[in-house]
């Protein structure tokens, strides 16, 4: 229970903070492939089911097919990627879960 009310403050704060205007704005994100090639700018946006983020739309899930699976996205928003890889560390999410890639890989530098 308490870990559950840390995520939902964590992520009020992550609203709040971030400069969004409603919690209909999501930051965009690239996926990164088990190859480290990234693919995107894909958009998100605001699920109240599952209280986070989601992908608009999923037909960007095969993008990695060819290149040997996802292996994690990263949020046009530096903030975002911070907090959810926070989250993960603190409710000891295992890295084959956690979503957020940490360190960058290579094909992130600079965030173009």
């Amino acid at each position: 229970m308490k870990k559950m009310l840390m995520l939902v403050v964590t992520i009020g704060l992550l609203f709040g903070f971030c400069e969004a205007t409603s919690a209909l704005s999501c930051p965009d994100y690239k996926i990164v492939c088990q190859d480290v090639t990234c693919h995107g700018w894909y958009g998100t946006c605001w699920s109240w089911k599952h209280m986070f983020c989601v992908p608009c739309q999923d037909n960007n899930a095969s993008v990695c097919d060819v290149h040997g699976g996802p292996k994690c996205v990263w949020f046009s928003s530096a903030l975002t990627d911070i907090a959810v890889a926070y989250l993960c560390k603190y409710l000891h999410v295992p890295d084959r879960y956690c979503v957020v890639c940490m360190p960058p890989p290579e094909c992130l530098r600079g965030r173009q």
